[in-house]
């Protein structure tokens, strides 16, 4: 176990998210040595360059030549969505560790591409594959979860949630072209949530949802969505995604057998607890001031030093994109009884 080391990392993707996950490489370069970016556009490459004053890092607009000249313990992969799978397996061919944000990729089939090469590397010695989730270390959410795996509130019984974005800057690139991103609300924001809330809930078999296109109605992805996911036992999930939710926010409630939990992240940032017996109501406001995205980095660099391989495990995250196409599918087939 080296926890000296310094770990080489290259950031490909120069835009939006890229830019967030570049700031965390810089907050760790104690533990992180940022040498190289990439984006196909110079324009984006300059931009960062110059605001962040890279001047000593390496600017590539050829991945594979990247991966050719720089010795890498770490890529990040922020770039459309319909680059991830081919950027991602060369990386994994050279022996590099991968985090992509999320999802996976732009379909199903490509996100399963990847999964054949991770069953060929399943070992701690081989190149492993993350796919963002920051948002599970987003204080009040990191602070549920942690209260769920250990099994403080009982059975779990029924999740509902909301996330949202305003989506306006988003509909003159890829993000609003569904060959290029996949899907809209429910592949973007809704990934996190669906993988958080399937986490709380026995294994998932049935699936259906409504998928809307109400404000961008050139978009070829819809900018509404909600999930409605049953598990096994019959525990639920009904989950919405939206890109018109003006201000940025996420709500959750969980029901169970101890209490009922609401997490609200944005213009408030706490975790409201209401126990069953005896009857009380504990609040939970202090999470630090931390990011999200600088906590997953941290993590994933604690997962180099120790050897490990970091969680959600590809396999979980695959299966999330599953269940998410599964909605889509499922939307379109619904029947409604009119009254």
């Amino acid at each position: 176990m080296n926890k000296t080391k310094t770990w080489k990392v290259a950031l490909i993707g120069c835009g939006r998210f890229g830019e967030k996950r570049l700031m965390s490489c810089l907050s760790l370069k104690d533990k992180l040595e940022l040498v190289a970016i990439c984006d196909e556009d110079n324009n984006k490459l300059t931009k960062i360059s110059t605001k962040f004053k890279l001047n000593n890092i390496s600017s590539y607009l050829d991945y594979k030549k990247l991966f050719k000249e720089q010795k890498l313990d770490l890529v990040i992969i922020a770039t459309p969505n319909f680059l991830h799978a081919t950027i991602a397996k060369t990386a994994l061919k050279n022996g590099i560790n991968v985090l992509i944000e999320k999802p996976i990729a732009h379909t199903l089939a490509a996100a399963k591409i990847l999964q054949k090469l991770v069953d060929k590397t399943p070992d701690k010695k081989n190149p492993w594959i993350k796919i963002g989730s920051n948002h599970r270390f987003i204080g009040p959410l990191k602070y549920l979860i942690n209260r769920v795996e250990k099994k403080d509130f009982g059975k779990i019984y029924a999740v509902q949630a909301s996330i949202g974005t305003n989506a306006n800057s988003t509909q003159t690139c890829w993000f609003a072209n569904k060959l290029m991103s996949g899907g809209g609300a429910l592949l973007d924001n809704g990934f996190h949530l669906v993988e958080i809330a399937t986490s709380f809930l026995e294994p998932i078999d049935r699936v259906t949802g409504q998928i809307n296109n109400y404000h961008f109605t050139k978009s070829s992805v819809e900018d509404n969505a909600t999930a409605i996911l049953i598990s096994k036992t019959g525990q639920k999930a009904v989950l919405s995604s939206s890109w018109t939710q003006w201000g940025d926010y996420l709500h959750l409630e969980l029901w169970s057998e101890k209490a009922q939990i609401v997490v609200r992240v944005g213009l408030h940032n706490d975790i409201q607890i209401n126990w069953c017996d005896p009857a009380k109501l504990e609040v939970i406001t202090e999470f630090g001031n931390t990011s999200s995205h600088d906590q997953e980095l941290e993590y994933l660099v604690n997962c180099l030093s120790n050897n490990k391989i970091p969680l959600p495990s590809f396999s979980t995250m695959l299966r999330t994109q599953e269940i998410i196409e599964a909605v889509y599918s499922g939307a379109k087939q619904v029947k409604w009884k009119k009254i």
